[in-house]
């Protein structure tokens, strides 16, 4: 279904060959409606991810706390080092550079940030740690590749991948997770969805392969006659309930009667509708559900 085959519905359902000039009020009503029958049954995406587990060349993981002016140091052969800190202070960065940059600072009440330090060429690469007040560094890990774009390294030898940088439009994430095609389940704690978008795999050899995560999406919006040739991406018998719904809205001042007419049609419809069961987030001790 188009946009312009909603506007001829919500035409016919209101008797009139125009909208009398409120066509913006057609496609507020419009983004309304697509978004509202889109919860019946959500528009999906296919994140795919391959999974090579990265090896650190060497790590450092324990906590080291250091006081006001104590200077802390690593160094390695390596082309990304990742490392972990809170507290205050600031680390320089040489034979390799954060977001562009030699010198990275951080002030954190509570918890830790996790920095990623990168060069073009495997070299040697120097973390000099310093600070005015108390801070801790921990989990410092120097590897010899770059990592993936969409893949960042997180404490405890796992990797993260941000489903909302991978697929357009995230929204949430529908589980169970594929892995090389078959429903992917494993014991280890580690590896779950935090914060409803990312995707956490530890580096086992065992776990490497090809991950499939089914992430819903939001729907696109429609603002003027531009997109009228534009296809709603719904399923047609979840699409065909559009019309209904927007008639609703957009007959609602004019004529209260037929607007209620039509909200009831949807409200009878859309029970019919076969939902897709889905699950937002999850963090399982054992196994996926």
């Amino acid at each position: 279904m188009k946009v312009i085959d909603v506007k001829n519905a919500v035409l016919g359902y209101g008797f009139s060959r125009d909208l009398a000039d409120n066509d913006g009020l057609f496609y507020t009503a419009l983004n309304l409606a697509v978004n509202e029958v889109n919860r019946l049954r959500p528009i999906t995406e296919r994140a795919v991810i391959v999974h090579e587990p990265l090896r650190a060349v060497v790590s450092y993981d324990d906590v080291t706390e250091k006081r006001p002016g104590e200077a802390l140091s690593f160094e390695s052969l390596a082309r990304t080092v990742v490392f972990e800190v809170s507290g205050s202070g600031g680390v320089d960065i040489t034979g390799a550079t954060i977001d562009g940059n030699g010198r990275a600072t951080w002030s954190i009440n509570s918890g830790w940030r996790t920095f990623v330090a990168k060069s073009d060429a495997v070299g040697v690469i120097r973390l000099s740690f310093s600070g005015e007040y108390p801070y801790h560094v921990r989990n410092v890990a120097f590897y010899d590749v770059e990592f993936p774009p969409t893949a960042r390294q997180a404490a405890g030898d796992v990797t993260e991948y941000d489903l909302s940088q991978i697929v357009e439009g995230f929204a949430s994430v529908s589980l169970p997770i594929l892995k090389d095609g078959i429903a992917y389940s494993d014991r280890d704690p580690r590896t779950h969805i935090v914060d409803g978008k990312v995707l956490r795999i530890p580096n086992a050899q065992v776990l490497r392969g090809t991950y499939e995560v089914t992430c819903e999406v939001y729907p696109p919006r429609y603002p003027n006659e531009d997109y009228d040739e534009s296809k709603i991406p719904l399923d047609d018998d979840i699409a065909e309930l559009v019309p209904l719904l927007v008639a609703s809205y957009v007959w609602l001042d004019d004529e209260p009667e037929k607007a209620a007419r039509y909200k009831n049609l949807y409200d009878l419809a859309k029970q019919d509708i076969k939902r897709r069961v889905t699950i937002a987030h999850c963090i399982d001790r054992k196994e996926w559900t």
